[in-house]
């Protein structure tokens, strides 16, 4: 047990609770612990992300003194770079089925092709969505300036004072509302786009 604590670096906080530790110090223990028992097979999902400089170098070289001995290690990682320098293969998995197996740089080829054009069916989604939002509050603005006019006014000019005053208090509710939605659904977007692939 002192070796698990001494290799997560985590002698400060012997003593907590672990369901007081942060998701960081959890992967870190978690990681000290699947070394210490010495696998046949080492299943690591982002585990290099975690902690400083220092530690993520000391999970690699632990990592890379398991592939000297012939470990067989499991690495799920959205980092390109990670897979490029640790893996001799890898697998590329989309929407929840296998795309590609096979070298590093094939599969990362793969990923790259794929996420490049997510993030252009994306952008031509929020562009037109943007362009709908613009020309969206202008119509609707108009006709509703028309009927109120019409109807509540009973005004034959829909070109009058209050019409105007009416069209204009209109849109710039309407126009405030749909850049919100644009600003929303943009954000959704883009987090869509980004979690959608792994390699």
């Amino acid at each position: 047990v002192d070796d698990i604590i001494k290799f997560a670096e985590l002698e400060k906080f012997a003593d907590t609770k672990l369901k007081n530790f942060s998701s960081g110090m959890q992967m870190r223990l978690a990681f000290a612990t699947a070394v210490q028992v010495d696998p046949a097979v080492l299943l690591l999902d982002e585990v290099i992300a975690v902690g400083d400089l220092n530690f993520q170098k000391k999970c690699l070289d632990v990592m890379l003194d398991f592939k000297k001995r012939g470990k067989s290690i499991v690495l799920v990682s959205h980092g390109p770079d990670s897979i490029q320098s640790f893996c001799d293969r890898a697998m590329f998995i989309k929407d929840g089925s296998i795309d590609i197996i096979g070298k590093p740089d094939e599969v990362i080829d793969s990923y790259t092709t794929y996420m490049n054009k997510l993030l252009e069916q994306r952008a031509l989604q929020i562009r037109n969505f943007m362009i709908f939002s613009r020309l969206a509050p202008l119509v609707t603005s108009f006709i509703c300036s028309i009927v109120i006019n019409k109807v509540f006014l009973k005004s034959p000019d829909i070109f009058s004072f209050e019409s105007i005053m009416i069209f204009i208090g209109m849109f710039l509710i309407l126009f405030r509302a749909c850049v919100v939605l644009a600003l929303v659904h943009h954000g959704f977007a883009v987090g869509r786009c980004l979690t959608r692939g792994s390699a």
